[in-house]
């Protein structure tokens, strides 16, 4: 798998012998959040454990608004994970100050 990084600056290419089918089926989500600062958090406290984990915004833009519009929009930030870390992860959370994040099903 080729992974091609765009900059104003130059191109970065990086090459993985994993198949691109392996990954997206061992990747999945674990919450949703509406605040970035929350699922930087979250994200630490995985990294902590050595869970790492994906933040996915459906507006990623909102930063940069933010920070030269000087006001906040709205935005949902999707947290994925590996799939054979869901379990410690939900763990991790359940035993944290998020735990009302996680929905029961």
């Amino acid at each position: 798998m080729h992974i091609i990084f765009y900059t104003n600056y130059s191109n970065f290419e990086l090459t993985k012998d994993i198949p691109s089918t392996h990954m997206k089926n061992n990747i999945t989500t674990l919450l949703q959040v509406d605040d970035m600062g929350v699922a930087k958090e979250i994200q630490a406290l995985l990294e902590e454990s050595g869970i790492y984990c994906l933040l996915i915004s459906d507006n990623p833009a909102s930063s940069i608004i933010n920070v030269y519009g000087g006001f906040n929009p709205a935005e949902n930030v999707t947290i994925q994970i590996n799939e054979s870390d869901f379990q410690a992860a939900a763990e991790i959370i359940t035993n944290s100050l998020y735990k009302d994040l996680l929905t029961s099903d």
